[in-house]
């Protein structure tokens, strides 16, 4: 292997494949949200009984989460081998030697860092197109000066769907602009995965499936992308904090005023759905399956957990007055 950063499945991957919600699996709670987003998402109390829009936000979390773990299983398995984070305070000497059934704090550990693909800053802070990944990956590998961070590798069909993350440790080149980048997928334990990248081309090619009940299936095209470690590991911005009546400890609420007017729709199941603001600019998907998005500030996510094309998807607008559709 040309670059290699020791990363290896079958020792520092979960020994258990990726679940939905099999074993009575917890996900978030009151601990997690606090440890997130701070005092702010609780109400003035000295237990942290969260806000109505907080538990909302952690609802809709913990029900997108039955849909798959794998984002929390590849950035927890990566702070693991780092030693950012150590396993044995989850119950054994080393990642592979852990269990997940009747494994709460592991469980709620999981649930933490899957959560992290939905706040800023770290859902902001991505590599995006496969030529881009390839050159992340080389600087973190190559151990270079100016690499700065460590990433995990999202990917998902050119419709948006099927999205999934996995571990990358490793890249072989095979000259021609081709390289193999290896990766630990959490819905194969103890296997090296292979990620084909043609860099002349931006594109990639994978196999697997994000529900790992289901058969695998082919990945192609661009869209493949980095999420950094370091801006998980900060305390994230809260973008649906505000007074909502519930809040009596008003100096923990340092929510902006362009935080407060932020919107988010989370929605579940097949249909399309299309936001219009005052000014006929479109986010979301249109009736042909294009996903637009013409509203500044605004944006559509994947979530990495679901083969169905729009569950878990995540719409933002910052305007005040929109239209929205579902189709």
């Amino acid at each position: 292997m040309a670059l290699d950063s020791g990363f290896r499945p079958d020792t520092d991957g979960f020994a258990f494949e990726n679940y939905g919600d099999e074993y009575g699996s917890v996900g978030l709670t009151e601990a997690e949200m606090q440890r997130l987003f701070g005092k702010q998402v609780c109400s003035g109390d000295a237990d942290c009984t969260l806000l109505p829009n907080a538990r909302r936000w952690m609802e809709e979390n913990n029900k997108d989460m039955t849909g798959g773990h794998c984002e929390g299983m590849a950035v927890l398995s990566l702070l693991f081998f780092l030693g950012i984070l150590d396993p044995q305070k989850f119950g054994a000497a080393t990642t592979h030697e852990l269990s997940i059934e009747e494994n709460e704090p592991l469980q709620r550990e999981i649930a933490y860092w899957w959560a992290t693909q939905c706040t800023d800053p770290a859902e902001n802070v991505t590599v995006d197109g496969p030529a881009e990944v390839l050159k992340a990956l080389t600087k973190e590998f190559s151990h270079d000066d100016d690499a700065q961070n460590s990433w995990t590798t999202s990917l998902a069909k050119e419709d948006g769907s099927g999205g999934h993350t996995v571990t990358p440790f490793a890249i072989r080149d095979n000259g021609d602009d081709l390289y193999e980048i290896l990766v630990y997928d959490n819905n194969y334990p103890d296997e090296i995965k292979v990620i084909n990248i043609d860099a002349a081309d931006n594109a990639f090619a994978y196999d697997t499936s994000s529900d790992p009940d289901e058969e695998s299936s082919a990945y192609t095209g661009h869209n493949l992308n980095l999420t950094g470690t370091n801006d998980r590991l900060v305390q994230q911005k809260c973008d649906f904090c505000q007074d909502d009546g519930g809040n009596d400890g008003s100096s923990e609420q340092t929510t902006s005023p362009a935080l407060s007017r932020r919107v988010q729709v989370w929605q579940d199941g097949g249909a399309g759905m299309l936001i219009k603001d005052d000014q006929g600019r479109r986010l979301g998907r249109l009736k042909d399956g294009t996903v637009v998005n013409e509203i500044p500030g605004s944006k559509v996510h994947w979530f990495m957990k679901s083969t169905s094309r729009d569950a878990g998807k995540l719409h933002r607008n910052n305007t005040s007055d929109y239209l929205l559709k579902l189709h």
